[in-house]
């Protein structure tokens, strides 16, 4: 999914302001996996939206999204 960002967000360049979402299997284990590759990655986040989710910025600084579905507790 591609979202634009809202509110605060600042752009990371000029005139782009988006946020690209990646479903995945398992969004902790990849975040493990990420982390020991010395990855900087937001702790993994349970949203309102019933999807478990973290983040990583690209080179350029804008963030991805990695999340699987998971129902709130």
């Amino acid at each position: 999914m591609l979202q634009a960002a809202e509110g605060g967000v600042a752009a990371p360049v000029e005139g782009q302001a988006s946020e690209l979402y990646v479903l995945c299997d398992d969004a902790r284990a990849l975040h493990a996996e990420f982390r020991s590759r010395g990855v900087d990655a937001s702790e993994p986040a349970q949203m309102v939206y019933d999807m478990l989710q973290f983040r990583v910025t690209d080179p350029d600084g804008h963030p991805i999204w990695f999340e699987h579905p998971q129902r709130a507790e």
